[in-house]
């Protein structure tokens, strides 16, 4: 039972490196529990018993679960979590192209420690938002495989940098930009597949 538990704890980490895979992770397993989905600019119609659950900008997701009797009779009981971490979020338009390397414009979201992000593996994960027939889609993407690595110079600070701007700007690829970003673009940097996690 634990190790079962433990396992569905990992499968939901590797499937959710940032907010909007977590929100989509949990939506996909409350309608298997048979949850219902809301939406915030409908009327809802619930019914004693129901299960139901409402996501808001697909990063955050409210679900529950209505009891017999009122709620003034019943109370109410409540479990929060975070569905976000610190992390390196990738600037709108983050082409850089700086002493023949193509580097990712990042800026540092949360309470990140910085010092451990130091070379090592970085993938990209997050949502991309884009123009297609002149219609606003978005569409989900995971990288998984690394594709960055912050280098660590002998001029930066042994501790977390008072200038996280200036030391966390990771390099892709030399040369130029094999491609172009869409400018609506929009997620995170981070190690291996818990791309929204400080690596250990």
């Amino acid at each position: 039972m634990r190790e079962e538990l433990n396992q569905g704890l990992i499968d939901f980490l590797q499937a959710s490196p940032t907010p909007f895979h977590a929100t989509a992770s949990l939506a996909q397993a409350l309608q298997a529990s048979g949850y219902r989905p809301l939406s915030e600019s409908e009327t809802w119609h619930t019914e004693p018993g129901g299960r139901y659950y409402v996501t808001r900008n697909d990063s955050a997701i409210i679900a529950f679960q209505l009891g017999s009797k009122s709620v003034i009779e019943s109370g109410i009981r409540l479990i929060g979590a975070h569905t976000d971490s610190p992390c390196l979020r990738v600037k709108p338009q983050p082409e850089l192209q700086r002493q023949g390397f193509w580097q990712l414009g990042v800026e540092v979201y949360g309470g990140a420690l910085l010092a451990p992000w130091f070379d090592r593996d970085l993938s990209l994960a997050g949502r991309v938002t884009y123009s297609r027939n002149g219609r606003i889609e978005s569409q989900l993407i995971d990288f998984k495989l690394p594709i960055a690595v912050i280098r660590r110079h002998r001029s930066t600070p042994s501790r977390t940098p008072a200038a996280p701007l200036c030391w966390t700007v990771p390099y892709v690829a030399p040369g130029s930009c094999p491609w172009r970003l869409p400018a609506q673009s929009y997620g995170a940097v981070g190690r291996g597949r818990y791309n929204w996690c400080t690596p250990p």
